[in-house]
């Protein structure tokens, strides 16, 4: 699941950049065999759950650990966390095939 999406056609490797910007598209045209697809989400509620989960586990834990420690630090700790999901949400994308409904993770 950790890699980036293929073409479901001809197995085209898309680049990072190019998964956000199909991600925001209803569809997408494959710009090498010109046949039609569109992105799947539904792997990245995968992801948010991974990262809810351990993000409440590093809240927990470092306030168990460190009880004097200011709101500050606890707002850095959940930037850091959706700064992960945003780094990682292309990797959890799927391009699905308009016509088959095919799935190509």
């Amino acid at each position: 699941m950790l890699k980036l999406p293929i073409c479901p056609h001809c197995h085209t490797v898309y680049g990072y950049r190019e998964v956000k910007k199909i991600v925001k598209e209803k569809s997408h045209t494959c710009y090498h065999c010109k046949n039609e697809f569109r992105a799947s989400k539904r792997p990245c509620l995968v992801l948010i759950l991974i990262l809810f989960v351990l993000a409440v586990a590093a809240n927990v834990g470092v306030l168990y650990m460190s009880p004097n420690l200011n709101f500050y630090a606890l707002v850095g700790i959940n930037v850091i966390f959706i700064l992960l999901f945003i780094a990682l949400y292309p990797l959890f994308v799927s391009f699905k095939d308009i016509k088959k409904g095919k799935k190509n993770k």
